[in-house]
């Protein structure tokens, strides 16, 4: 308790590792594809791996690489890549 406040601190560490895995596989993304940061943040929270990491738990968040995640993405999502390229 703090301040009068029930604190769950096992769901902020989860959020502080989810936003930190969320980080690199958005840099992943800007690196691999050549898309600017916004961009790469916009295919990544349209993305189902983005579904993947929110609705994992701590411990679950271990398991996760980034970089297979980012790979896995650009091979199964390709239609993400496409917005905005003209044919």
């Amino acid at each position: 308790m703090y301040r009068g406040v029930n604190i769950d601190k096992s769901y902020y560490l989860t959020q502080l590792k989810k936003e930190k895995i969320e980080e690199s596989i958005i840099e992943e993304l800007v690196a691999l594809s050549g898309v600017d940061r916004r961009k790469g943040m916009g295919i990544y929270y349209t993305s189902k791996k983005a579904l993947t990491v929110e609705l994992s738990k701590y411990e679950e968040l271990d398991n996760i690489d980034y970089k297979d995640l980012v790979n896995d993405m650009i091979e199964s999502e390709r239609e993400l890549f496409m917005v905005g390229v003209k044919k």
